[in-house]
Order: structure tokens, then sequence, then C-alpha cells
């Protein structure tokens, strides 16, 4: 492989499986590691493959597709193909792209989506057996009938990238832009946590601090556990029980005084001090505290921005105070 070592590694975006066995094929033809026998032979490996979908689509042999399902079944084998080589170092996938078989690296790689099916599903089996309790119809049925319908629906012998769901609600740190059942592995690993941290509040408190936002908030795609995070790290910040969820107008007023004053990377300071305490406080493990950690580093230019646009007020806020919530009716653990 020694014409290979001119070439810098892999971009993040080539390594992507949809992306992975493209770039290894130009690599390794660019750099002479791939004969032009090599590269034919898989290019006619790679069209049997494309035609043994069409016949799995069609439910018999097919001799003609329209263009549109050609490149769908094309991105799904290639995406199959790069799911197989994902795991190896570059040189290692393109010794195995030489030497492999082409059907049995897709059998490779299709085994891997089974298993990563198969614990997606269980996942999601769990969050919903665990779910916060909120009147927000689009947290209820993008976790509920949502997850569902993308494990009865979803077809890798068939189409491997699609998205067979719409995943309306939105994690804090965004819809994952993973294809096929990657994209439900970084959903997941966005929804669990986010479930985990509001199940260690009472649903009404966090109702009547989403309320605070909007009364309608039950009907609007509103990230739920934002919020509810600025709120105990805040409260946290200045000694009360983060649980309670329920700043004081004058509280507002000093953090909102403090914020405009702080200085360029105090503010980040600050808060993720009160994330180490709270995190200490509640024996959050790492996992957690590491999507608390990259959630504030995602939400501090945000909240700076509104400290400077005068706009405090969506990031502090003071729900009506509850006459009695049973601290019972929290969720437990982490």
């Amino acid at each position: 492989m020694e014409g290979l070592t001119r070439f810098p590694p892999l971009r993040e975006e080539e390594r992507r499986p949809e992306n992975l066995f493209a770039a290894l094929f130009r690599r390794g033809s660019a750099g002479g590691y791939l004969s032009d026998a090599d590269s034919a032979g898989l290019r006619r490996a790679l069209l049997r493959l494309v035609q043994q979908g069409a016949d799995r689509w069609c439910g018999s042999p097919a001799s003609s597709l329209p263009k549109e399902k050609a490149e769908i079944l094309t991105a799904s084998v290639l995406y199959v193909l790069g799911l197989g080589l994902e795991e190896l170092p570059e040189e290692a996938a393109l010794r195995c792209l030489k030497q492999l078989p082409l059907p049995e690296l897709y059998r490779r790689g299709m085994d891997r989506i089974r298993r990563k099916t198969a614990v997606c599903r269980h996942r999601a089996l769990y969050l919903q057996g665990d779910l916060f309790q909120t009147p927000n119809v689009f947290y209820n049925d993008t976790l509920g009938p949502g997850l569902r319908g993308f494990f009865k629906l979803y077809a890798p012998e068939i189409d491997a990238l699609h998205l067979p769901i719409t995943a309306d609600y939105t994690p804090c740190l965004g819809r994952p832009e993973d294809k096929g059942i990657g994209f439900m592995e970084r959903y997941l690993d966005r929804l669990e946590p986010e479930n985990r941290f509001l199940r260690r509040f009472a649903p009404e408190r966090v109702d009547a601090l989403l309320k605070s936002i909007s009364s309608e908030y039950a009907q609007i795609p509103l990230n739920l556990f934002e919020p509810v995070f600025a709120c105990a790290l805040l409260l946290t910040l200045i000694g009360r029980e983060p649980r309670e969820l329920s700043l004081l107008p004058e509280e507002r007023e000093v953090l909102e005084g403090e914020i405009v004053r702080c200085r360029e990377g105090e503010l980040g300071r600050l808060l993720r001090r009160a994330l180490a305490e709270l995190a200490d406080m509640w024996a959050l493990p790492g996992s957690m505290i590491r999507y608390l950690e990259s959630c504030l580093i995602l939400l501090l230019p945000w909240w700076k921005g509104a400290a400077d646009r005068g706009t405090l007020d969506r990031v502090l806020l003071c729900p009506r105070p509850l006459r009695s919530v049973d601290s019972a009716t929290a969720g437990i653990g982490v």
C-alpha cells in the first residue's frame, strides 16, 4: 500500500457509512492498490447487488427500474457495504475491499444492521416503559407510536437509508444527521438522557415551568428538557433545590444582572461549576454528565446572546407558584 501513504486520512464525511465504500474505492484506484481488473470486478459485483435489491423490491426478477428507484437501491447497497467496512481501520478496509467478495461484505453489513436494530428496539421499549409524563403531543407521539412505527416499517433489505417516521420531536442537540439505523441510534442517544433527566422532576412542576413559556405548550413542538435543564442549573447556582423549578422574581432580577455583567467565558465557568455540583448531588453517571456538558456548550452562546439582547426572560423563567406538589411524584434515578 505504498502508493496510499501520500493520501491524508479520510475526512469525517467520507467515513460515514453511506460514503465510505465510494471513498475507499476512489482512494484504492487512485493510489494503485486496486488494479483495473479489481475496479471492474467491484463495479460488476455492485451492479449484481443492486439487481438483487431490485428483484426483492419487485417481488420477482426485475428487467428495468425507474431511475429514481435505481438510485435509491444503489444508495442502500452502498450504505450496507459501508457498515460492513465502518469498524475497520482504513488500510484494513481497503484490503477487505480488494480481497473479500462483495456479497460477503454486504452480508456483514446487513448483520450489523440487524444487530443494531435489535438493540435499538430494546432501548426504545425501555424508554417507552419509563417515559416522562407530559401533555406535550409531540413528545408523546414521537417517543410512543413514532418509535414503534420505525421498527415496524424499517426495511433495510429494500432501502437501508430510509427513515420511515417524521421524528417530529427535536432533542436539545438537534436531529441527528445520520441515515437509516444510524439515525435511530443517535436519536435514542439524545432522547434517553433527556427523558431520564426530566424523570427527576415532578410532572406538575415541569408543567408549570413550561406554561410560563406558553400556556399552549402541549400543542407546540417544544424541547421539554432545555428549559428544565436551564432552571435546574440556575437554582443550583444560587443554592436552591433544583427540583423546585421555581425561580422567584427577585432571584431572576439578581441573576439577570449577574449574567449581563459576566465577562467573556465567566458565565460558562459559573454554569459548569453548577453542573458539577448538580452531578455530584444526584450522583449522575458519566454518560449523563457528558450529555449535559454537550447541551451546556450548545446553549451557552444562546443564553449570552439573550443577555446582550435583553431577552433573558426567555431563559430565567418564573412559573406560577404551586400550592403543593407531592415530591414522591418526581421520577427516580438517572
